[in-house]
């Protein structure tokens, strides 16, 4: 057989950049999987048999089975095993022949590119299942038909003796089968259904068919006439070392490049004027790839235009210009190939789409499920197929049987007959016994092979092609755009675009893509029949796996994994596999939990108590609203705001402890979920804790409100280790009852019914408050530590790991007093314009506040801080120590040695300085870790800056009469934590405000994301905005007083950076989306959560409250309507129809009227004013602001709230409406720029306590596959090998760089399965930049393309990780010569950052006169001045670089021959230079001298224009004269012609 042939070649695998040799040991090779046994076994060909790509024995398989999903001819089997036999080669046993016979594997063989391709492959049937004469028919398999062997099911089966057939294990790998190697074969068996098979059978032919997944696929085996695997999780398992392959093909050209240096041959040296010629021609050509811009259109990027936002976030504008000018489906215009590549690839796809979805309706008959007297002969279900796209063929009726399908003679709902019709068509498969039954269905399935095949070859590029892996995105965002060329007028689309994008983005995108006609006009999306979607949504579990028997122990399942051995790597990674994959299915349960809890679907565990105190249980989790139930449970917390925050902290401090990954000490799984407006805690069940109190017992802590605290010493101790030492948690003394007397009292009046249980409960209390009884805790007082009945210990309600902030305490209480310092210092009154009105409290008293801590990172910097403080103390002392006792033997010594030696003592003196130089100059000992571990002196100082987190705390009791020294030390406590907010308010909060005065590019974040992350770094909380936008209006005046007094000629010179407008511009933006949201959440929730219920106008009529200036009068709006072209417009009868309005009478379930713009935003500002203690000085102003960026603001509000928008233009900053009229009884009605229909969806915002460091509440897509937070990676060998790649790239070691980046990104993904990781991403941008230092462009270029592709996957399109992604691109391929990627990637990083940031952006200004600089290089001035006055439009707050771009501008139209416009430009810049750096500095007479030279060439010329123009008049003046004489003359012979006329006639007569 040629296939044994093949047993003896070298084992390769290939990649798209190289490939690597394996020992043939390592991988095993020219394995086989055989197709169904059949009875004759004369129909069995090993020609059919699927040859398997050399894999390596721990290969899963479920990998196999999932790459076996994708051939063609296999992908509809499901019900089979696998089994190996040990025995190689051909079995006489199993009848196994290799007699040629047809197969049906391949049935894009029909097409003449079929037969092409088959006339290829014809020498290598036994490594493709492609077949030369496949015809129509030839789709259905001849492997599952009547004459296939089928089997019970492998736990049924009895196995004879002597039997050595190995069953593969479907959840285990290929290292259990004995005696395997190369040349083996596996067999499919068939097993017969049972109903649960049969429900998971029919819903794969329903993928397929349905929903356009026919496979695509005819070899496993990559060959250059063969395709590989294409799908995501089967490419991931079957090629998982791929990356690893790339890897070493890319280190090993590093090390070449270092190895061979000296060996390449250097050509012989070039003359110069050959060198010359060749940078000309060079030049010559790069300037060719510039890309054209028109004069009549602008060059500058509309970071407003959110209708082409997917275009310009892609960098397409071509394709963009291209669809605009009708051009989509015929680009036979001047546009570039990538466009017409581009625009005709995604034109292709729409029209495959729609070929490869099968309209064959599969329903479960109206007579399921089998009576009894036809269950007892063997009948499993009933089934009703119908074609939708032909209503004439008649629907028909399938018997379903435990060895498969076949048609019956039912033929109608008033028929029923179950028996087999006369052409029975029976398969063991149903999509084989659907094919053989309809015509139409066959000819659908086998054009749908062939698009699903050239679909797959359109998606996955050949590598020569280096197609951009963004470009894939694009494609699908765009697909509604496109339309068959067909379409003369354009019909709704069948294609959901945001649904195909949700599929492959984990950040759902707060634009949705709004399919149009290219002169804009918007389509609504077409939402098609579909009875199998209603029978999913019946079908809906919620999340719960009813197939698996019996529930899922969360908590089980992630305590055992935590507790896996960690002694090696592999040990390491399983670990870390297993947790990933438990939290991440936790995380998905949790969410589908949620929203069935939201829909009311789960019904809960006290229905007998008021709605906001019920709990639920589902699916082993515990759900629970975030809100305050009462007094019954023991908490610091009141007030439903509170109650929320502690929600929150809880899930970091869960968190915290998740990451650092203690041992002893377990915490619950945790997700919190925001919808609607409610929040809503989901949580793993302790073991036993619904089992009764004796299957668990409170070791920690207290759990009522009036029992006293609870002690165990175990437990302290695993505190101590863990939070103590880890978290600088200090222990401290409390009372065992921490609640005052008058806290009990109200607690007793407030529950009334159980008085007399609390009487007792208080008596205890009082008991044990006279008896002075105290303990020692580490942790927050209302901490509770349990004992599962697993005998773990539970760590619950840790709702704080820092201590309160003072600063946010009332100074009564004992805050710092900073906030009532600025109020009494400050009027509020000042703070804005006359007679405007403070939002600010006058108090701090706020229940929310008692949960306002500290960051970590702050107590982390001040106790860095404070140790080298102290240690740098010790070493003076110790310094000042050793110089005594040197003096002293100095003087003891002195007299001696003067008069031995006193030509030494200069000599002496030196060496003695010498040694005291060296020694201040070495390191101190104590700040090497190993050396500070051995220092007990510095261990107790340590340990005595370990905060008291349990400061400042409401209703505690004193200790001043119980415990005097532990009343002192928590006296040290407050001032420490006062010191430490004063730290934070003193030192952080004004050293950050100065670092924005610097100007520096990196460290003024784009957007609130990035503002967010920037803020947690350096230790601050977002409530501190408002103090921070106060000191930025403070630089601000600062900066307008020093223009002033210029313009006054005070000053001499101002400086060189003035304080950024787009960092007050992003405080204010975030701070209104943050109460934006809060606010919303309010509307949602207020009147029993009615509006909810529609939530569509109230979400519609708040943001266009927000984006309008003022309200519409009735006039304008009719004068606004009557100009709109219809594109932005529904009138009053289109709302009104799209729902019922005036029902349910008075009560009130009927939503609210809508409030107008003054209530929102009187809400909002209390709100901030409440929450960040500032004024708006920009928003909401009478004298509407230009600073104002409503573009950011509205991307801010709907990524913080979930609210999804339609990706169209909204005239943003101008008068708009909020209701178009009496919206009561819950009609709909017009708002304005944001109507009700521009609402798409609002989606749930989910916190996975495991997730990533800074990963807070992100939008997620119910039902979606793996759309949850980026859960953090437990692996500290990834986080290792990657911080040495950074070292080695630090140090210039780059092929050691490049190993170890690669290695981290193997080790990620190994965990997560999937590049889509943050921690994957920061690899690929490492590896680029490597490749890049190292001249290896292409691979660079490669690298840094999937590394835009993933940020853009995790972040979406405009995350700020995209933006830095797009200036990378352009950085490389500029380097390159590829100048059109390189301007285009330029152009998306312009957009992003407006769109971002706002139009105030610092980097605007830098990015138009990068490009300015490569048109000026290149020859195309033109363009170049245009770019340079864009970028001298921008504001700049560095003013050196805004002299540098008004001088490259000069000096250009100074080329161009413009010299007026070139004097003017230098003068601006010499005046920036004067006014920066003074008349005696360099640059400002070098520009000095530049502006005489301007001015004497602007003379010159202004000279020869005017002489130029003297020449001009007097020339016109001669030709005026000469004209005048020439018509003169022929006015007089015009006379004398008619003199001798008249003569002549006088003649005549």
């Amino acid at each position: 057989m040629e296939s044994e042939d093949n047993a003896d070649k070298t084992v390769v695998v290939k990649e798209d950049n190289g490939a690597r040799e394996e020992n043939e040991d390592t991988f095993l090779s020219n394995l086989a999987i055989l197709p169904p046994l059949q009875k004759n076994h004369n129909d069995f060909g090993m020609q059919d048999a699927i040859v398997l790509p050399p894999i390596r024995p721990e290969e899963p398989v479920q990998s196999i089975r999932a790459a076996l999903s994708e051939v063609c001819g296999y992908a509809h089997i499901t019900n089979y095993r696998l089994e190996f036999s040990p025995s190689t080669g051909v079995s006489s046993k199993n009848g196994i022949t290799a007699k040629n016979t047809n197969s049906a594997v391949e049935p894009s063989s029909t097409k003449k590119k079929g037969k092409k391709k088959n006339k290829k492959n014809k020498n290598n049937s036994n490594n493709s299942s492609t077949v030369s004469s496949a015809h129509k028919h030839s789709v259905v398999s001849k492997y599952t038909g009547p004459n296939a062997v089928v089997h019970l099911r492998s736990n049924e089966k009895n196995v004879a003796p002597g039997d050595d057939t190995q069953v593969l294990d479907d959840y285990g790998d290929l290292t259990t089968l004995k005696e395997l190697g190369s040349n083996s074969y596996f067999k499919i068996v068939l097993e017969t259904y049972d109903i649960a098979t049969l429900r998971d059978h029919v819903r794969r032919t329903r993928y397929l068919l349905e929903d356009g997944n026919a496979p695509h696929v005819s070899s496993l085996v990559v060959d250059d006439n063969t395709q590989t695997i294409n799908d995501d999780d089967s490419q991931q398992n079957m090629n998982h070392d791929s990356s690893n392959d790339v890897a070493e093909n890319e280190t090993t050209k590093l090390n070449k490049n270092d190895d061979n240096t000296q060996s390449i041959n250097e050509p012989k040296e070039k003359t110069e004027k050959e060198l010359e010629e060749e940078e000309k021609k060079k030049r010559q050509e790069l300037a060719k790839k510039l890309p054209a811009f028109a004069l009549e259109s602008p060059v500058v990027v509309d970071g407003s235009n959110l209708e082409d936002f997917f275009y310009l976030a892609c960098g397409e504008e071509a394709a963009m210009k291209c669809f605009h000018d009708g051009d989509s489906t015929n680009t036979k215009k001047d546009y570039d190939n990538n466009t017409k590549s581009v625009l005709d690839v995604t034109n292709r796809l729409n029209e495959l789409e729609n070929i490869a979805k099968v309209s064959c309706n599969i329903a479960y008959s109206g007579f399921n499920p089998p009576p009894s007297n036809r269950r007892i002969l063997g009948d499993l279900a009933y089934l009703e197929v119908k074609s939708a796209k032909h209503p004439n063929e008649l629907s028909f009726f399938i018997t379903c049987i435990p060895t498969g399908f076949y048609v019956n003679k039912t033929f109608s709902s008033e028929h029923f007959d179950p028996t087999p019709a006369p052409e029975a068509c029976f398969s063991h498969t149903l999509l084989d016994c659907i094919l053989q039954k309809s015509k139409s269905t066959r000819n659908a399935w086998i054009d749908a092979l062939v698009a699903s095949k050239e679909r797959a070859q359109l998606n996955s590029p050949p590598p020569s092609t280096n197609e951009n892996p963004l470009q894939a995105l694009f494609r699908l965002a765009i697909r509604g755009d496109m339309t068959p060329s067909n379409h003369k007028k354009l019909s709704i689309p069948t294609i959901s675009t945001s649904t195909s994008l949700d599929t492959v983005l984990l950040r759902p995108s707060w634009l949705v893509p709004f399919p149009r006609t290219p002169n804009s006009e918007p389509i609504e999306y077409k939402h098609e029949y579909n009875p199998t979607r209603a029978e999913d949504d019946l079908n809906n579990t919620f999340g719960l796996d009813i197939r698996g028997g019996s529930l899922r122990d969360w908590n089980e399942e992630i305590q055992s994994t935590r507790e896996m051995p960690t002694e090696n790597l592999q040990q390491r990674l399983d670990r870390a596999k297993l947790m990933h994959k438990v939290l991440s299915d936790f995380g998905e349960a949790a969410l589908a939990g949620a929203m069935a809890v939201t829909d009311g679907s789960i019904t809960p565990m006290n229905p007998n108590e008021p709605t906001r105190s019920h709990v639920y249980v589902h699916n082993n989790i515990f759900f629970s609203r975030a809100l305050d139930a009462g007094v019954d449970t023991f908490k610091i917390t009141e007030g439903d705001r509170a109650a929320r925050k502690a929600a929150n902290r809880d899930a970091q401090c869960v968190g915290t402890l998740h990451r650092l990954d203690v041992s002893g000490l377990h915490t619950l799984a945790t997700v919190i979920v925001d919808f609607l407006g409610s929040r809503l805690v989901c949580q793993s069940l302790v073991p036993g804790i619904l089992h009764g109190e004796k299957t668990h017992k409170l070791l920690y802590g207290a759990v009522e409100a009036t029992s006293p605290l609870v002690w165990d010493e175990e437990m302290q101790t695993l505190l101590e280790e863990n939070l103590g030492k880890g978290l600088m948690v200090a222990t401290r003394t409390v009372p065992t009852s921490p609640f005052t007397s008058e806290r009990l009292e109200e607690i007793r009046k407030m529950r009334p019914i159980l008085a007399h249980m609390h009487d007792l409960a208080i008596d205890n209390v009082k008991e044990d408050k006279n008896g002075n009884e105290t303990i020692s805790i580490c942790g927050p007082v209302e901490a509770k530590g349990i004992l599962g009945s697993d005998q773990r210990k539970y760590l619950l309600d840790l709702s704080r790991l820092t201590p309160r902030d003072a600063n946010w305490v009332p100074k009564s209480q004992g805050g710092s007093g900073h906030w009532e310092s600025i109020t009494s210092a400050t009027p509020a009154s000042s703070q804005k314009p006359a007679m405007a009105q403070s939002f600010i409290p006058a108090s701090l008293e706020d229940n929310e506040w008692t949960m306002a801590v500290l960051r970590p990172e702050l107590i982390t910097n001040l106790t860095h801080k404070k140790m080298r403080e102290w240690l740098q103390a010790r070493k003076k002392g110790e310094k000042a120590s050793s110089e005594e006792a040197e003096d002293s033997v100095k003087n003891q010594t002195k007299v001696g040695v003067e008069k031995i030696l006193p030509e030494k003592k200069g000599t002496e003196d030196t060496v003695c300085e010498k040694s005291t130089e060296s020694t201040v100059a070495d390191p101190p000992e104590e700040l090497h870790g190993a050396d500070q571990k051995n220092n007990p002196e510095a261990q107790n100082y340590l340990k005595s800056l370990r905060m008291n987190i349990n400061v400042f705390l409401p209703h505690m009791k004193t200790l001043e009469n119980i415990d005097k020294a532990a009343f002192e030390q928590i006296s040290e406590d407050e001032e420490k934590s006062r010191d430490a907010a004063s730290f934070l308010w003193e030192n952080v909060l004004p050293s950050l405000s100065k670092e924005m005065r610097q100007n520096l590019s990196h460290q003024i974040p784009p957007d609130g994301k990035s503002l967010t992350e920037l803020l947690h770094q350096r230790g601050m909380n977002c409530r501190y905005l408002g103090r921070l936008a106060t000191l930025a209006v403070e630089e601000e005046a600062k900066d307008l007083q020093a223009e002033k007094d210029v313009a006054s000629g005070k000053p001499e010179k101002l400086p060189r950076k003035a304080f950024p407008e787009c960092w007050l511009e992003l405080l204010e933006c975030e701070m209104v989306a943050r109460a934006a949201k809060h606010v919303l959440d309010s509307y949602f929730v207020e009147n029993g959560g009615s509006v909810s219920a529609q939530p569509a106008q109230l979400v519609a009529s708040f943001l266009s409250a927000l984006m309008m200036t003022s309200e519409e009068s009735a006039a304008e709006t009719e004068h606004r309507v009557s100009k709109d072209d219809g594109e932005n417009h529904f009138d009053d009868d289109y709302f009104n129809g799209l729902t019922m309005f005036n029902v349910g009478g008075d009560g009130d379930a009927i939503p609210p009227p809508v409030r107008d713009r003054g209530q929102v935003w009187n809400d909002i500002e209390n709100e901030i004013g409440r929450r960040f203690r500032y004024d708006l000085t920009l928003h909401n102003r009478k004298e509407v602001s230009r600073r104002v960026q409503y573009i950011p603001l509205l991307r801010r509000i709907c990524q913080r709230s979930g609210i999804r928008l339609l990706a169209k233009n909204y005239k943003v900053g101008d008068k708009g409406l909020c209701s178009a009229g009496p919206n009561t009884g819950g009609r709909i009605s017009d708002s304005y720029p944001i109507q009700p229909v521009d609402v798409v969806d609002v989606l749930p915002m989910v916190k996975n306590a495991a997730s990533i460091a800074g990963e807070s509440f992100v939008p997620c897509v119910p039902g979606a596959v793996a759309i949850v937070p980026l859960l953090h990676v437990l692996l500290p060998d990834a986080k290792a090998t990657f911080e040495a790649a950074h070292l080695h790239f630090n140090v210039g070691s780059l092929p050691q760089a490049l190993e170890y980046v690669q290695e981290a990104a193997n080790l990620y993904q190994r965990v997560v399965d999937t590049p889509l990781h943050t921690n994957v991403s920061r690899c690929l941008d490492l590896t680029a930049v490597v490749l890049f230092q190292a001249n290896e462009m292409e691979l660079a270029a490669t690298n840094a393309a999937r590394a835009l592709a993933v940020a853009v996957q995790l972040g979406g399109f405009d995350c700020t990780e995209a933006v830095t992604a797009h200036s990378t691109m352009s950085h490389i391929h500029i380097t390159s010569g590829n100048l059109t990627e390189g301007i285009n990637h330029l152009r998306a990083s312009i957009y992003l950052q407006e769109l971002l940031a706002g139009k105030n952006s610092p980097e605007l200004s830098n990015l138009y006169h990068k490009i300015g600089t490569l048109y000026h290089e290149f020859g195309g001035l033109i363009n170049a001045l245009r770019f340079y006055q864009e970028a001298a439009n921008k504001r700049n707050y560095d003013r050196m670089a805004e002299s540098m771009i008004l001088k490259s501008m000069a000096l250009l139209l100074a080329n161009l021959g413009h010299f007026k416009a070139a004097l003017d430009t230098e003068k601006r810049a010499h005046n920036v230079y004067r006014l920066t750096l003074g008349e005696d500095h360099e640059l400002t007479k070098n520009s000095a001298n530049t502006l005489k030279h301007f001015m004497k060439l602007a003379v010159e010329q202004g000279s020869r224009q005017v002489e130029e123009e003297r020449k001009r008049q007097d020339e016109l003046a001669a030709d005026a004269i000469a004209d005048e004489i020439v018509a003169d003359e022929a006015a007089e012979d015009s006379k004398k012609k008619k003199k001798k006329k008249s003569k002549k006639k006088k003649a005549k007569s």
